[in-house]
Formats: C-alpha cells, structure tokens, sequence
C-alpha cells in the first residue's frame, strides 16, 4: 500500500525544486585584467597600468565551476558608466581601453548573458592608474641581472669597480624601444659603455676609498607622464695603497 505525501511537504518539494535547480544553473563571471606595461622576465607579480598604459580585461563566465563557450554568449562593457558598443557583443569576452593619467582610476564593468529574457551576470573591477619605478640591481656579464638582491639606498662595494642594471616596471610596453634612461653622478652626466643603457659601470682607482651617489632617471620618450627615478649611493672600500 502506497503512502501519501502530505499536502504541505509536496509543495514544498514543487517550490523548491525550481529554485535549487536555477542557483545550480546560474552564471557567474570572474574578471582578469592585465597591463600592457613592462616588467623583468624574472618578476613573479601582475603587471600594472601606468599613465595612459594600455589595460586588457577578459570576462571568464562560469556555470557552477564549468566554464561557458564565449561564443553562446552576449558581452556588453562599459568604462566608468558609459557602455562601449564596438567592444560589445556576442563572443567578446575581452575588453581593451587605455588606462587614465596618473592618480586616475577606471570602472570597467560586463553584463552577460545567452540572449533575450535569459539569466544575466555582471562584474565590475576598480582599476587604478599607478606611478612606474625603477629598480636597481647588480649585474656581472657572467649571470647578467641578479633578480634575487636590490639594491636599497646605498651599498657598500668591497673593490674597485661595480656594474648596476636599472629595471623599469609599468612603462607601457608597445614602444619598449622609447624608454631612456640618463645617468648622472657627482653633479655630472655619465654616459654608460655597455651599449645596454640600462647598466652602467663606475670604477675607482687602485687604493681610493670613498662614497658617490649615482642617479638614474627613466622616462618614456612617447608618454612624458611615464617618468622614475632612484638614487644610490655607493661606497668604494679598498685598502689604501702600501708603499
């Protein structure tokens, strides 16, 4: 003999069911962006967007943890509130502008969805414009950059020579050629002897002891709100010559 279900309980399963069924077959979106901007090949950590840096976004839809086909999908951007229609579409899932000058941000944001009266997921992502610097680091001809030691503010040279690599992080990267680097020390321009002017060498005599501080300022000749600088002061610690 069969048992009856209670009134109650089977509408409970009748209203329930839907609604387990929708939030397991929701979409969701995950954004990640990149910038255009340089970093060392030996740096672990995301490049970010400098002064008017180009900045790609992509849109990852998701039901439940299976990634959805682009291309069954709708894609409408906007920048800071005002939709993009040209990047907009069905398929574009990826989303390129130009980052705002320094000390700006940018609000991107994405609607999706699998056409008309179909369910819809949005995302937004706050990004904002950071300054570029410049890094210094030792160098030999042998291992090249030594990624692994920076130089902080000074440092302490145990000889009479030392080469030191400048790195630039968040100069835009299309014109990678455009960037300058211009040396200086003692109230003077040094002008560097490796043809990578990048690395420059300075050297004492046999004996002299002393400190110097160097300067390097890194700036892009096609975005002149792209600019860096650093110091170091670098001291020379040799034996003084014994006659």
């Amino acid at each position: 003999m069969s048992k009856k279900v209670p009134l109650l309980l089977l509408l409970f399963i009748l209203c329930v069911i839907p609604v387990l069924a929708q939030a397991q077959s929701a979409l969701s979106v995950d954004l990640l962006w990149e910038a255009q901007t340089y970093v060392p090949s030996f740096y672990p950590g995301h490049t970010l967007a400098s002064s008017e840096s180009t900045v790609r976004v992509i849109a990852l839809p998701y039901v439940g943890e299976t990634l959805v086909p682009k291309d069954t999908l709708i894609f409408t951007w906007s920048k800071d509130g005002t939709q993009d229609l040209p990047q907009s579409g069905q398929g574009k899932n990826e989303y390129t502008f130009t980052a705002a000058k320094k000390y700006g941000k940018s609000d991107i944001s994405v609607s999706i969805s699998s056409g008309k009266n179909s369910p819809q997921a949005n995302a937004h992502i706050l990004i904002t414009t950071t300054e570029p610097r410049v890094v210094l680091y030792p160098f030999d001809s042998a291992r090249g950059s030594r990624g692994e030691i920076a130089y902080s503010s000074q440092t302490t040279v145990e000889g009479g020579a030392v080469s030191v690599k400048a790195e630039p992080y968040y100069f835009s990267r299309e014109h990678i050629s455009d960037i300058l680097f211009r040396w200086s020390g003692g109230g003077k321009m040094l002008t560097p002897t490796d043809p990578d002017k990048s690395i420059m060498t300075l050297g004492v005599a046999q004996g002299v002891a002393g400190n110097v501080d160097i300067r390097v300022t890194v700036s892009h000749i096609s975005n002149l709100l792209q600019e860096a600088e650093r110091v170091l002061r670098i001291t020379f610690n040799q034996e003084p010559l014994r006659f």
